[in-house]
């Protein structure tokens, strides 16, 4: 398995390959933004001891928010064993993380909301809304599948632990056996 900034770095370089291809076929920025939406929602979500997202929240946003965003993939971590086909096969993984972030940011508080407001609320016209707001922007997840599918390759391709091997893409070297 490859590092995490291994993984971060084929990501930057994704978003930067759907930028210059936006440029040459128009409109392409949302690839863009959901291969740098997959440094934080990463397939490595899974892993008990952190990934590298949680030094990004830590230094970014402070000690506070990376605990909030450690608490909500409490339970994906705890149910899934890290490089399982569920947490990393590309895809697959990212919609059921998707799925995952839907399920305790949007229908539990809207559960505990009907509880306290019953009458206000309509749950199928809410979920009719994300439903069009997910179609409308389908973009960002492909792109978080291409960053997806980079991490999933490089995993499947490449030894963390292998001290003089090299990870190349297009001739320019990823990272090395260490990360900096």
């Amino acid at each position: 398995m490859s590092a995490g900034c291994v993984h971060q770095k084929a990501s930057v370089i994704l978003a930067g390959g759907f930028l210059l291809g936006s440029l040459v076929f128009g409109p392409g920025i949302e690839y863009a933004a959901g291969a740098l939406i997959g440094i934080m929602l990463t397939p490595d979500l899974d892993v008990d001891n952190g990934y590298i997202g949680n030094k990004i929240i830590r230094n970014k946003l402070g000690h506070w928010v990376e605990k909030g965003w450690d608490m909500l993939w409490h339970f994906y971590r705890r149910s899934l064993k890290h490089g399982s086909e569920l947490s990393h096969f590309p895809v697959v993984s990212t919609l059921f993380r998707l799925a995952y972030l839907f399920f305790f940011l949007i229908v539990i508080p809207y559960v505990v909301l009907v509880i306290f407001i019953p009458d206000k609320l309509n749950i199928r016209l809410e979920f009719q809304w994300w439903i069009n707001l997910i179609l409308s922007h389908y973009e960002l997840i492909l792109g978080l599948i291409g960053s997806d599918l980079i991490h999933w390759t490089l995993d499947v391709s490449t030894t963390e632990h292998a001290k003089h091997k090299k990870v190349e893409i297009f001739g320019m070297p990823l990272a090395s056996s260490t990360c900096k």
